[in-house]
């Protein structure tokens, strides 16, 4: 179940002055799904989770290029 969140109100704000905003925090405590709730699909994401991204840019040289 989710539970809203004071911060969401701001991340709407911030998204209307800047195209990137930066999300941090601890392993597992939604910040994804907070993103996905909030803005519902609308906005390309990029995670930097360190065992993906190795492993992503083994595999793949332009795993961290984003085409807009």
């Amino acid at each position: 179940m989710y539970a809203n969140r004071l911060i969401e109100t701001k991340l709407q704000k911030l998204f209307k002055y800047f195209p990137v905003v930066c999300l941090q925090g601890a392993r597992q405590v939604c910040k994804s799904t907070l993103i996905e709730t909030v803005f519902r699909g609308n906005l390309q994401t990029v995670t930097f989770d360190p065992v993906q991204d190795i492993s992503g840019a083994r595999k793949e040289k332009d795993i961290l290029q984003i085409q807009v």
